[in-house]
């Protein structure tokens, strides 16, 4: 395989570029690192990939693809891959594509899936890809052995070489001939049937299943010819059965007709009973709703008498309680009057201590206003002070912030910069440095000159060094005065000069928020969560609520002073006293409240008292009133009917229910002699009996009928004539199986005995090919070089000088 050309476009950080090859020499790709060198190789290896399909999204081609953008990596080569020139190229991701052209020796223009077979045909055809694998190297890859075992051109020429080779003159390739009839008939893989052994056994199987089946056909048409003639037998039976079970439903029906009869007779005496005994009830009935009006009267009579007496009590009742109710109003009146003597004499005390508590109010608030007024102008003072210190904590944090990078600058510069040195060893040497002129003498110090920005000496007028710092120098002297410069404008915009200025300051500032904190809390404790106009309001509104309490006491000839101060002592002294008072009125205050609730219940008595009068007397005159209609009632009864006729009237209706019982009776024993309960069931089996069997005569006939109609389907289907074919069928594929199988197994056999001689042969040239690699690894390495080569032809270790 030959490469003419490689193209690449949107390959990671290749946007476009094509590399031609010359027909002769060794190209070597030259260039900085990342710039794409090794890319080209990797895309080859990607173009050339069978399994890098141009619609895979495998890892290794989304690793194509340039970061940031939304592209497809193209590549294209041109080569010669055995006697075909070509040219072969793949896009992935974005519109995927693969053609190939194939220039000699036969033009072809494939494309997508056909392209991609193609190619790989010509490479399998033409190109030992283990042995590509092992001459190609990327940068940075895998240093680990390289594996040659499967290389058919290292094989043959090391066949050759022991003199183990299956090849000869006109013979042909002997192990590929055997390896192609032993994949004919198993797989390469697992060494499992294959190919034509494969389909011998599959159709033998085929075949076989082809026979059970048959035969299963078979066995379904005679099981459906016996499952016919047993359903021709039990339909005939009951066809039979039918006539017989009519006849005896017919006798069934004469005998439930006559016991339908007797029911009727039965029926009728029922009726004539029953209606006997309702007159009977009846009469009986009507001497019950005497004898009730008769007791009903005179219980009446009895409870009119009752409720006279109980009225006269309630009377007397109700006067004895309106007596009671009069003490208890006059003993509740002297109750009252005592408790409101004590409730003024209490209310005037309250009112002096709420007065004299207003007052220490007052004094309280006027206190706690003056406290506040001085912590509020302390306030503003140490506010004023805090406003105008500005080296506040940030302002400090910053400047010492550029102090410390100021000092990690100097010690940069001075530890970056080369020192210069010029001492004088003779007297009156005259040295000017950036304009300023020194007389040196012998013995005195020198002058020091820093590297760290451009200087220049003239020593005597005749000399002149000029000092070129380094490029770092300068920028380290540069960063230096910028952060210097950074601190004299922090500094001036506090007022400071320095830093020790800046510190004493900032002091001043501290100082200024401990007293503005002290200042606001003396005021948070003077306000007590309230405001300063909040403070001024309560106090105006507790002077007023004084002012008005002092007017009220005068006008009620209790207090006689003017306004005045009151200490808290002085207003807990009347609190207490107010206190005392309430205390001596609560036994008058209970002692009032029990003489009106003794009042209340006399009077709620003597009212109930007053109610159950009212309502006894109207129940003895409803009670005598209904008894006058109950008595009245009875005699208007006793007009219309006697009392001996209702008697007369029940002797009779007993008499004739006695009578029409006696014929109940007879009938009764008529129909249990005829046992009417036997008949009914005797004609409900006769007519189940008879429907079932005509359901049943109607079944079987249509399974008879079913049957012989899959009798006629199977006979034309000729099973008979199936099964012997599909035993013949059989028959012939297992002929057919027993030939490959003797193929196959030689075949195998063949096989198997090759791969041995083969391995053996192997083992034999592991040395000699070993020999010949150290052999030409000595002619670069020297005489130690050394190698271990494994079975499968993998070098495993190298051996240098001794290590």
């Amino acid at each position: 395989m030959r490469i003419h050309r490689i193209s690449l476009r949107n390959v990671k950080g290749v946007a476009e570029r094509t590399l031609d090859f010359p027909q002769t020499g060794v190209t070597v790709i030259e260039g900085p690192n990342e710039v794409g060198k090794s890319t080209f190789l990797e895309a080859l290896d990607r173009l050339l990939e069978p399994k890098a399909k141009a619609s895979s999204k495998a890892a290794s081609i989304v690793n194509l693809q340039p970061v940031g953008h939304d592209v497809g990596p193209f590549v294209e080569a041109e080569m010669t891959v055995g006697q075909h020139r070509l040219v072969f190229a793949k896009r992935w991701l974005r519109q995927p594509m693969t053609t190939l052209h194939v220039l000699s020796p036969v033009p072809e223009q494939l494309t997508g899936e056909a392209a991609q077979q193609r190619m790989d045909a010509i490479m399998d055809a033409s190109v030992d890809r283990p042995l590509l694998d092992a001459l190609r190297f990327a940068q940075s890859g895998s240093s680990g052995p390289i594996h040659l075992g499967d290389s058919a051109v290292l094989a043959a020429a090391l066949d050759g070489a022991a003199g183990a080779d299956l090849h000869s003159t006109g013979s042909g390739d002997l192990l590929g001939a055997v390896e192609a009839e032993y994949r004919r008939y198993y797989t390469a893989s697992t060494g499992k049937p294959a190919g034509d052994f494969r389909a011998a056994i599959v159709a033998a199987h085929e075949t076989q299943d082809a026979v059970v089946d048959a035969d299963r056909g078979v066995s379904e048409a005679a099981a459906t010819l016996r499952k016919r003639d047993e359903a021709a037998a039990a339909h005939q039976g009951a066809k039979d059965l039918v006539p017989t079970l009519e006849k005896a439903w017919r006798v069934a029906e004469s005998v439930a007709e006559r016991a339908s009869r007797l029911r009727e007779q039965e029926q009728r005496a029922a009726q004539r009973v029953s209606t006997a005994e309702l007159t009977t009830r009846a009469a009986e009935k009507a001497v019950l709703m005497r004898q009730g009006l008769v007791e009903n009267a005179a219980q009446r009579a009895e409870a009119a008498a009752l409720l006279t007496i109980q009225a006269e009590a309630t009377k007397r009742r109700e006067q004895e309680l309106g007596a009671a109710l009069a003490e208890a109003t006059g003993v509740s009146d002297q109750a009252r009057s005592a408790c409101t003597s004590a409730q003024d004499a209490a209310d005037e005390a309250a009112m002096v201590a709420q007065q004299l508590q207003l007052q220490a109010e007052v004094a309280s608030l006027e206190d706690r206003m003056k406290a506040a007024d001085e912590a509020s102008e302390g306030l503003a003072q140490h506010q004023r002070q805090l406003a105008e210190a500005v080296v506040t904590p940030t302002v400090w944090r910053d400047l010492e912030h550029h102090q410390q990078q100021l000092a990690i600058a100097d010690a940069a510069v001075e530890a970056g910069s080369t020192s210069v040195a010029v001492h004088a060893l003779q007297d009156g040497q005259h040295v000017q440095h950036d304009g300023h002129s020194q007389i040196l003498s012998r013995g005195e110090p020198g002058v020091q000159v820093s590297a760290a920005r451009e200087s220049e000496l003239i020593i005597n007028g005749c000399v002149r060094i000029s000092v070129t710092p380094h490029a770092d120098a300068v920028q380290r002297a540069e960063r230096r005065d910028r952060i210097l410069s950074q601190l004299r404008n922090a500094l001036k915009d506090v007022n400071a000069a320095d830093m020790q200025q800046a510190q004493l300051l900032h002091e001043v500032h501290q100082r200024a928020r401990e007293n503005v904190a002290r200042s606001e809390r003396d005021l948070a404790v003077a306000l007590s969560g309230n405001t300063l106009s909040q403070l001024r309001i309560f106090l105006q509104e507790r002077r007023c609520a004084v002012t008005d309490g002092a007017l009220g006491l005068s006008a009620r000839g209790s207090c006689d002073e003017a306004v005045r101060r009151v200490e808290r002592d002085e207003a807990d002294q009347a609190v207490h006293l107010a206190a005392a008072l309430q205390s001596k009125l609560r036994p008058l205050r209970k002692a009032k409240d029990g003489a009106e609730d003794e009042v209340r219940r006399v009077r709620d008595l003597h009212a109930a008292s007053e109610k159950a009068s009212g309502v006894a007397h109207s129940q003895q005159e409803a009670a005598c009133a209904e008894a006058k209609r109950a008595q009245e009632r009875i005699d208007s009864e006793r007009d219309a009917t006697s009392d001996e006729d209702l008697a007369c009237a029940v002797a009779q209706a007993r008499a004739a229910e006695q009578v029409v019982a006696t014929d109940y009776r007879l009938v009764k024993e008529a129909v249990l002699a005829a046992d009417l309960v036997d008949a009914d069931e005797q004609l409900v089996r006769a007519f189940n009996g008879l429907k079932q069997a005509q359901v049943e005569q109607e079944r079987l006939g249509n399974v008879l009928q079913h049957l012989n109609g899959q009798l006629e389907i199977t006979a034309g289907e000729g099973r008979q004539e199936t099964y012997e074919r599909a035993v013949q069928t059989f028959e012939e594929a297992q002929r057919v199986l027993s030939s490959v199988d003797r193929r196959a197994r030689a075949a195998r056999q063949l096989h198997l005995t090759l791969q041995r001689h083969r391995e053996r042969a192997h083992a034999s040239y592991v040395a000699p090919y070993a020999q010949e690699i150290e052999r030409l690894g000595r002619s670069l390495y020297g005489e130690s070089f050394g190698i271990t080569v494994s079975p499968d032809l993998v070098m495993t270790h190298r051996h240098l000088h001794g290590a």
